[in-house]
């Protein structure tokens, strides 16, 4: 479960006792911290900004070899940022999950209000870089 822009990976759980719906529901629910504004994808820009490639070389890795995970079963979902970035991650790697959700998740970064400011920061300026936000972007990579 990934958490939108400014949260972190406490926010989901101050929503709702995940604890509780995990051992009811006999699953495992992992919360990575994609950090106040990561928006879950590898920047060009920022070299310590590769959020994509720590959550499939690292995280997920080590999930799987500390958890008895059913591999043919992991769902990924998100809020806001992290709904974007819950179905980015999922259409570039639909072979690692079995479904995706997203709650207000933001689709197309061309329409972020923050597109001329963190976004801009990981993409480059939106006025000369608006290939690279569509790239990013996970209703355009549906449409691919």
């Amino acid at each position: 479960m990934l958490h939108g822009w400014t949260g972190t990976y406490k926010s989901w759980n101050k929503l709702v006792n995940l604890q509780d719906i995990a051992t009811s529901y006999n699953f495992i629910i992992i919360c990575p911290d994609g950090l106040f504004n990561s928006y879950y994808f590898n920047s060009p820009l920022i070299k310590n900004s590769q959020f994509e490639s720590f959550f499939f070389t690292e995280l997920m890795p080590d999930i799987n070899e500390s958890y008895a995970i059913d591999t043919a079963k992991v769902f990924i979902t998100g809020l806001s940022m992290g709904g974007g970035g819950a179905m980015y991650l999922f259409l570039r790697h639909p072979d690692l999950f079995l479904s995706a959700g997203s709650t207000s998740g933001l689709m197309d970064l061309s329409y972020s209000s923050t597109r001329n400011e963190r976004l801009s920061e990981l993409l480059g300026s939106y006025s000369s870089h608006t290939e690279v936000f569509a790239n990013y972007s996970a209703s355009i990579i549906l449409k691919i």
